[in-house]
């Protein structure tokens, strides 16, 4: 089997403070805070870099599981992106659509990790926003099974739909992971794919963000919050509320089927996984580990649950291996350190319990 993984590539720098206790940390009612103070030195005790971005990081997670993975992506013409190359050819992905920017510089997220494993990344798109339609191999697309694109951003976010209608056309199945700014600025763009697409992967604020989208763009109607269930998982209770209508993650996800996707994912964090598929919503909660680092925990998990697809396992099984990968990444620092290989995801999947899985009609 062959994937092609379309989207980012970056350079990672993750930060350490050599004082921690500087930092302030605050909250409000929907985020959580890093407060660094003006005027005052902010000590850095290490700079690590890895390999990230989201073609990236889901072309390793596939090589991984043993599937032969091709990076669309474009970078700098210099050192960092360079380097990228050399990696990817090291890890066994192939690099032969990989395209060179000679006039920006590759991708860079500077990562500053939290208290709680969670971090802030200050994010330089670079060379990502330029891959162009030009840059699309349409001769070669029919040489691949799956399609798997991440987050585009700027003028790369026009790609997603002749991609996507190429890959229609001769039948490949697509996985998309649109990132919060694509969704904001090109949501237009996402609902026009929507019928192209099979597996279509949201957080839940970015999963908020589309749905008001479709509200607003659809005149759709809620209903009364009386008469929804509450004792529930989270995303099931009331979730979007408007004058006297109010929705919750169902109506989400009969408006993503209902415009093409056979599956619809929205992962919530420390809460859990929620997947739709046909009249069904799976939900399963999330296993309690150490974790050192979120970064490269969603594409862990998108990638491994497109991936056990592929291979013809069933929903249920794809959700737990999905997160059974994506357990493993957080508990390294690097988007892609702790991926799993298949031997190993197998036998961690044939001791994961398999009852943890809750099942509400669709």
């Amino acid at each position: 089997m062959k994937i092609l993984t379309i989207g980012g590539a970056t350079k990672d720098l993750f930060l350490h403070y050599k004082y921690p206790e500087s930092l302030q940390v605050g909250s409000d009612q929907d985020n959580i805070y890093t407060k660094l103070p003006a005027g005052r030195k902010i000590e850095i005790s290490k700079v690590e870099q890895f390999l990230g971005g989201g073609a990236i990081n889901t072309a390793a997670s596939f090589s991984k599981l043993d599937i032969d993975a091709t990076v669309l992506c474009k970078v700098g013409n210099d050192p960092e992106g360079q380097h990228i190359v050399q990696a990817l050819t090291t890890l066994g992905i192939a690099t032969n659509l990989v395209n060179i920017d000679n006039n920006t510089a590759t991708a860079t997220s500077f990562i500053m990790p939290c208290t709680d494993g969670d971090s802030t990344l200050l994010v330089y798109r670079g060379a990502n926003t330029h891959l162009q339609e030009k840059d699309i191999p349409h001769t070669k697309l029919s040489e691949f099974n799956q399609l798997y694109l991440s987050s585009l951003n700027g003028e790369a976010a026009q790609l997603v739909k002749p991609i996507t209608d190429a890959a229609k056309k001769l039948n490949i199945p697509v996985a998309i992971n649109p990132g919060m700014a694509q969704l904001c600025e090109t949501a237009n763009i996402i609902q026009e794919s929507l019928p192209n697409i099979s597996t279509f992967i949201l957080n839940a604020c970015e999963a908020k963000e589309f749905m008001l989208t479709l509200i607003k763009d659809n005149k759709l109607q809620g209903v009364d919050k009386k008469t929804m269930a509450q004792n529930t998982p989270e995303l099931l209770q009331p979730w979007i509320e408007q004058e006297s209508s109010c929705f919750n993650l169902g109506h989400y996800f009969k408006e993503i089927l209902s415009r093409g996707p056979s599956i619809a994912i929205v992962t919530n964090g420390s809460e859990g996984v929620y997947v739709a598929h046909h009249d069904t919503i799976y939900f399963h909660p999330s296993i309690a580990t150490n974790i050192v680092s979120t970064v490269g925990a969603g594409d862990a998990f998108g990638s491994c649950f497109v991936g056990s697809i592929m291979k013809g396992h069933s929903v249920e099984q794809a959700l737990i291996q999905g997160i059974l990968n994506s357990l493993s990444v957080l508990q390294y620092e690097g988007a892609q350190e702790g991926l799993l290989t298949m031997s190993t995801l197998e036998e961690n999947y044939s001791s994961a319990p398999k009852n943890l899985i809750q099942k509400f009609a669709l």
